[in-house]
Formats: C-alpha cells, sequence, structure tokens
C-alpha cells in the first residue's frame, strides 16, 4: 500500500501527527517523519532501542513507572481495567499459563505446609502493618533464560512495591541482577 504524500506544513493543518514526503532522511530511511520534530520514525525506534537496551536506562524507566504509579493510583487503575476490559481473552490466557506453570514447577518433594505458612506469614504482615505483602518467587516460574520451582526454598516475602520493581529479575549465584 503506498503512502499519500503529504507535506508536514499540510499535515500540520489537517492535525495529523506524522507525515510522509517520499524521500530518505540523513539515514537514509524512507518512512514517516513526525510532524512536531520532523524526525523519521524508523530512525526514532532504532534509537530508542539502542537507549533502552542499556541497563542504567532500563533501571531508570522502571524506577521513574513506580513514581509515577505512587502518584497517580487512580489512572493506572482505569489504564489496567481499560486494558483488562479490551484484552479478556489474552488476560485468561496469561492467567492459565500462569497456573499452568506453577502446578508444572510444583515438585511433589516440595513442602505444601511450609508453602502454605509462608503465604499466611505475608497476609499476616498485611494486616498488622497496612501495608501490602506479596510471596515472590526468588527466581521466577515463566524466565526466559531460567525457570525456578514453586517450593518453599524459592518463595520471599516482599512489599507490594520491592516485588512490583524485581519483576522477573533475580540476582545469580555472584550477587549480578539478571533480566530472566
Amino acid at each position: 500500500m503506498a503512502m499519500e504524500i503529504l507535506s508536514r506544513e499540510e499535515a500540520r493543518v489537517q492535525g495529523h501527527k506524522q507525515y510522509f514526503t517520499g524521500k530518505p532522511c540523513n539515514k537514509g530511511h524512507v518512512s514517516k517523519r513526525y510532524v512536531s520534530t520532523y524526525q523519521c520514525v524508523e530512525c526514532l525506534k532504532l534509537s530508542t532501542a539502542q537507549w533502552r537496551s542499556k541497563p542504567s536506562n532500563m533501571q531508570h524507566m522502571r524506577d521513574q513507572w513506580h513514581i509515577y504509579r505512587e502518584k497517580h493510583p487512580e489512572r493506572v487503575k482505569a489504564s489496567r481495567d481499560a486494558w483488562r476490559a479490551a484484552n479478556e481473552g489474552r488476560l485468561k490466557e496469561l492467567q492459565q499459563r500462569r497456573r499452568a506453570a506453577k502446578t508444572r514447577q510444583t515438585p511433589k518433594w516440595g513442602d505444601r505446609a511450609a508453602m502454605i505458612e509462608i503465604y499466611a506469614q505475608a497476609r499476616s504482615l498485611t494486616k498488622l502493618t497496612g501495608i501490602e505483602f506479596h510471596v515472590d518467587h526468588v527466581v521466577p516460574l515463566q524466565g526466559r533464560r531460567v525457570r525456578g520451582l514453586h517450593v518453599e526454598h524459592n518463595l520471599q516475602i516482599l512489599t507490594k512495591y520491592e516485588n512490583q520493581k524485581k519483576l522477573n529479575r533475580f540476582d545469580d549465584y555472584y550477587g549480578n541482577e539478571q533480566d530472566v
């Protein structure tokens, strides 16, 4: 499908956010450009991907997201609820995948009573302090590189904030944080 050639000024007047000149950018991409910055869409995608690939930048993004979530809980909830309403099938599939992973990675030799006690301790801490606590898997159940077991030795109690900040990461044997 051919894109309509449009000048930046025509796109601005028509209220578009992007326009297409049909001419390559300085790096040779023939793609749309942003009206507000003249920037090539493809160049921006590449520079964003490069920036995000640096661990320090990813940590900065995570920290900013947590600050935003604390400042605007109602916006975050509204956004989450809207996503869930629009993606019911995907949500059910993700929940089923999580349940299946938990079941598949719970060995018969695991101490079920100890795990139940850990979950009970988290609930008690939440009631006692008023701060929400979660039970987290030290080694994630659904990591890309490594998958942990659903056993008492792989469980830890964290605050909701710490658990959401941790995401699907763990500290390896040498104390290096790993995205898994």
